[in-house]
Order: structure tokens, then sequence, then C-alpha cells
């Protein structure tokens, strides 16, 4: 994988660099950076203390609880604040970091929790 995307790279990088201006190789170059982004590997985001989960959406439910996590154990998290609208999409895999609260649930069973940090799978 890793392969792949230095070739595409030096590729796109010799592309540009032989038909284009000053200006547009700039522009391929922030582009070629974009796309350069990588997902974080299952085991550094394990060790940086990340569980799987997912987003589910209830449409019968009133906010905050028609948005909960549910970690692949099949434990619902209830977030202490609304998830932003990037994480707002039913069953979208993410990664979680959590500390759980001591209050009342709003949500039936679901735990409260903090969320310390989420991102994409």
């Amino acid at each position: 994988m890793k392969l792949l995307i230095i070739t595409i790279l030096i590729t796109a990088f010799t592309i540009t660099s032989a038909c284009c201006s000053k200006k547009e190789k700039k522009q391929a170059i922030k582009e070629i950076a974009v796309v350069q982004i990588e997902k974080k590997s299952e085991k550094e985001m394990l060790n940086q203390g990340y569980i799987q989960a997912s987003v589910i959406y209830d449409k019968d439910k009133k906010p905050p609880c028609s948005y909960l996590i549910q970690l692949d154990d099949k434990r619902v998290l209830e977030p202490h604040s609304e998830l932003n609208s990037d994480f707002k999409h039913n069953n979208l895999l993410i990664w979680v970091k959590y500390h759980p609260q001591r209050r009342m649930s709003r949500c039936g069973k679901a735990q409260p929790v903090a969320i310390i940090g989420m991102e994409l799978r």
C-alpha cells in the first residue's frame, strides 16, 4: 500500500514538474499532500487508547438521544456533548476514546460519557 502511494506521488510529481508553471506546481503539490493523508493503523489507535465503535441514529428519539455510540461489544454510550456534524451518519465506523461520567443517563440504558477523541475508521 505504501509502495503504491509512493509510486503515485513520484509519478504525479514528475508529470507536474514537466508540464506546469510554478503556480500550477504549488497547487498540484498541495493536492497531493491532501491525498497523502493516511488513516492510522489499528494497532496505533489501540495503543493510544481508542476503541472501535459505530455511530447509531434513531430518528424516533429526540436529541441528545438520536445519535449514540455503540461499541463493538454492543454497549451503548451517550456522549455528554453533541457529536460533530462530520460524525452524524448512521452506522459510521469510528474510533472513540472516552471517559465514563457519574450522572444519570438521559437515554435509557446508554452509559453517559465524555468524549476525549473520535476519528473515522
